[in-house]
């Protein structure tokens, strides 16, 4: 089944005389249970695009279904309502409330929809993420990381079937970045999520199953063209050329081993790769 499904999605802003593309006839597909990375540079838009498909923002035109269902013509309360149910959101400044212990934020969204926590799985994914030691205290005792993790339990807390992360290592450290790129693989496979990461980050983008690429709000990586698998690049045959055992990249040269191309941060530019 199809997590999420885009159908000539468009968002344009105008300033005057100007109009902005900042997401232009954007078709997608992402199935369930599937780890998407998008990537792109400043103002190709990446966080736009999310924001569509979480509901916070409101296409030009074109229709986005989430697990078939369309968001399109949803009131305000309702879509609301939609997504806090249905929809995990991580942000790069973890958001979290500074008056509330880490705790309570986690359980926030919970609280907001009247429900009870479920306590058993909260204890499991707290400890899952490696913060269960962390659960009273205030967010600002805890390091960047181990803020990013409550961010992220707290948007698993509600089961939700999509978890849409915006840049979720920007303010971290490489290693840290790392970590949390794999505890957010690791939760949507053991809960069996969808997970969409916007991320400029090339060595986390790669900690998913595919890679997509956005240039002036245009997806510019199809389906089959780019994706990841056991941390190894997989290109299709009729997408690069090979030359004389070794697969050739624009400028850039890629070693080939066993059918797979093997690349370092310094060797594929994915915003190169069209």
């Amino acid at each position: 089944m199809q997590a999420i499904q885009t159908f000539s999605l468009k968002k344009y802003f105008y300033n005057g005389e100007y109009e902005v593309r900042a997401v232009d006839k954007v078709n997608l597909s992402v199935e369930e249970g599937e780890f998407v990375a998008i990537m792109g540079n400043s103002g190709s838009g990446k966080s736009t695009l999310l924001n569509l498909l979480g509901g916070l923002d409101e296409a030009t035109e074109g229709e986005i279904l989430i697990r078939g269902e369309s968001l399109r013509g949803m009131e305000r309360e309702e879509r609301t309502i939609f997504r806090r149910r249905n929809i995990g959101f991580v942000f790069q400044q973890y958001n979290l409330v500074t008056s509330l212990s880490v705790y309570e934020n986690i359980v926030l969204p919970l609280c907001l929809d009247g429900l009870a926590p479920d306590e058993a799985f909260l204890n499991h994914l707290v400890e899952l993420l490696k913060i269960g030691d962390k659960l009273y205290e205030m967010p600002e005792r805890l390091s960047g990381g181990q803020q990013q993790r409550a961010a992220i339990a707290r948007a698993l807390i509600t089961h939700p079937a999509i978890v849409l992360a915006d840049e979720p290592t920007g303010n971290l450290d490489s290693a840290t970045s790392m970590e949390v790129a794999g505890l957010l693989k690791t939760c949507a496979r053991q809960f069996d999520q969808t997970v969409i990461m916007v991320t400029h980050d090339k060595t986390v983008a790669r900690t998913a199953d595919r890679i997509l690429l956005m240039k002036d709000g245009v997806v510019q990586v199809a389906d089959d063209v780019l994706s990841t698998k056991d941390g190894v690049v997989q290109v299709a045959d009729d997408v690069l050329t090979t030359k004389d055992g070794v697969v050739q990249v624009a400028d850039d040269v890629l070693s080939k081993e066993d059918g797979l191309a093997h690349a370092s941060d310094d060797i594929l530019p994915m915003e190169d790769v069209q």
